[in-house]
């Protein structure tokens, strides 16, 4: 869901899943080419605090991205997979949608950012791991 904003900024409002500690990273991307590699994502890291935590990009241009993030369940930065590719972390999209970030799935995900700026809501899904995260 995305409401306008004030002055500038993408306010990304994110749902956490009730189980699972560590910080929530952010990436807002402006091309299907940034979204499938992170390359050109504006990129932030925050506290989880539940059950939203609000990740605010300031002084952002008007245009088209895709937002994805996670909940970053072993602290190391980086979206872990277990034996079959699938996520381990919790992960979300803009317009909810799922899927392994690709062209496609940015098409999907894209929302158009006014100038103004505004705010969008998504929800971080996944089961904590039963064993630790690789």
């Amino acid at each position: 869901m995305l409401q306008v904003a004030a002055q500038g900024t993408l306010a990304v409002e994110l749902s956490l899943p009730r189980h699972g500690d560590g910080p929530v990273m952010v990436a807002v991307c402006p091309d299907a080419a940034s979204f499938t590699t992170d390359q050109g994502c504006i990129q932030r890291m925050e506290k989880a605090v539940r059950p939203v935590t609000t990740v605010r990009f300031p002084g952002l241009p008007a245009g088209r991205y895709a937002v994805k993030a996670f909940l970053d369940l072993n602290g190391n930065a980086t979206l872990d997979h277990g034996d079959l590719g699938l996520p381990v972390e919790p992960v979300g999209f803009s317009n909810d949608v799922l899927g392994k970030p690709s062209a496609v799935l940015f098409g999907k995900a894209a929302v158009e950012v006014p100038a103004e700026g505004a705010v969008l809501r998504l929800r971080l899904r996944g089961r904590p791991p039963t064993t630790p995260a690789r």
